[in-house]
């Protein structure tokens, strides 16, 4: 098992995400986390991204009986062919059965993640760090700073782990 792999089991360990289900607790002081991330909203920046982490999303979609709604956004006049996110996504939710809405989107990108969480009643926003720096600060800034969904970066896979994960 890989380092990136370790992380995200370490993710989908329903201890380590007390934190975002505070109150979340059974009669038995449990935390009941299954039915309570229904929705999870997944920008996309492009294929190469999609292919490094959606088996993991769909590894976390499953965890949770959850269905995910896979954004790819571009801008006015920009060609489609950033859309290859969407069929990658596509394509590895059928194989993994993992109920799915694909959303091609043109617009600015914070305000369109958070419209989408909000139109698609996202219960969390998984987004994945990109070259080893996160996610752009102004993004993940504005969308921190204009929704109440809870937020969650994936680690950057470095390129032995990248060739080892793609489709």
């Amino acid at each position: 098992m890989s380092d990136h792999e370790k992380t995200i089991d370490e993710i989908l360990d329903k201890d380590n995400l007390y934190g975002m289900m505070d109150g979340m607790k059974d009669n038995n002081n449990a935390w009941n986390i299954r039915g309570y991330m229904k929705t999870i909203l997944v920008p996309s920046s492009g294929a190469y991204a999609a292919r490094a982490n959606a088996k993991n999303i769909m590894k976390l979609a499953k965890k949770f009986e959850a269905r995910i709604v896979v954004v790819h956004i571009r801008d006015q006049g920009e060609s489609r062919e950033g859309d290859l996110a969407l069929e990658i996504f596509d394509k590895i939710a059928r194989e993994e059965k993992v109920e799915h809405t694909l959303v091609p989107a043109v617009g600015e990108i914070s305000s369109t993640i958070i419209g989408q969480a909000k139109y698609h009643g996202a219960d969390i926003i998984v987004m994945g760090a990109t070259e080893g720096r996160g996610v752009a600060g102004w993004i993940l800034d504005r969308i921190l700073m204009n929704t109440d969904v809870p937020v969650l970066i994936l680690p950057w896979l470095n390129r032995e782990e990248k060739d080892a994960t793609v489709c």
